[in-house]
């Protein structure tokens, strides 16, 4: 009886932390739950292992972020939105999830959460991402993620720093494996917002054609990227646009 009892105390332990929050191991079943629906063909032995972390600003969006840490799709983000789990990023060949900011780039007054992942086996790639939260966004406008600009950075790790006045940089670093875990920082430029429409790429070069604005948001992936101007030829040519 008092195993029992020990038992049933330890998964409603699990189940929630504080008050009404999910626990770990609840969002570890939601994100497998997710990954099943995804790929039905999916191993029944599969588990998803994942490590909280979340930061003061993205707990004031109204957001917790997730990164998988077992050996089956490590690296790979997740936000908790309200009840709903969402996936960010890529992750497979990479690092996955490299870092989260929240920024107003286009100014309307609500916070976007800006994410960087990296993945690729063959060519190694970042990208630079945007997660429209629900708070602030009424109705189907949040709670979505609107996925990766089109542009990357080849051969290299990028992580989002928050820069002079609230400003948003991207910054070249040596990732460490583990979230958080980095050296180096060159930085590459800062983000901005350029339209309703394109994907990131160099301000005053003219966008590549992107994705056209989200039909339900109206929150285009229109990022532009004003280039430090000590960065050297050959590391400018890191940045690939489609096309090039």
């Amino acid at each position: 009886m008092r195993l029992s009892l020990l038992l049933l105390l330890t998964l409603a332990l699990g189940a929630c932390q504080g008050s009404g929050e999910l626990g770990l191991v609840a969002v570890e079943a939601r994100a497998l739950d997710w990954m099943r629906a995804a790929k039905p063909q999916l191993n029944p032995a599969v588990i998803i292992e994942l490590e909280e972390v979340t930061e003061a600003e993205a707990r004031s969006m109204g957001l917790r972020v997730f990164r998988s840490v077992g050996s089956f799709a490590e690296g790979q983000g997740w936000v908790l939105d309200g009840e709903e789990l969402v996936p960010i990023g890529n992750c497979f060949g990479g690092h996955g999830l490299l870092s989260v900011l929240g920024a107003d780039l286009d100014g309307d007054g609500v916070q976007e959460l800006l994410y960087t992942a990296s993945w690729g086996s063959g060519i190694h790639r970042s990208e630079v991402g945007v997660y429209l939260p629900r708070r602030g966004n009424n109705g189907a406008r949040g709670g979505r993620d609107l996925g990766a600009a089109d542009a990357s950075w080849r051969n290299g790790d990028w992580v989002l720093a928050r820069g002079n006045g609230g400003t948003v940089k991207l910054v070249d670093v040596e990732w460490g494996w583990e979230y958080g875990s980095y050296t180096g920082g060159q930085v590459i430029g800062e983000l901005r917002w350029e339209g309703q429409a394109g994907g990131l790429g160099e301000r005053g070069a003219g966008l590549p054609p992107g994705l056209s604005p989200d039909p339900v948001s109206g929150l285009g992936l229109a990022l532009g990227l004003v280039l430090d101007p000590g960065l050297s030829p050959a590391t400018r040519g890191q940045l690939w646009r489609p096309g090039e």
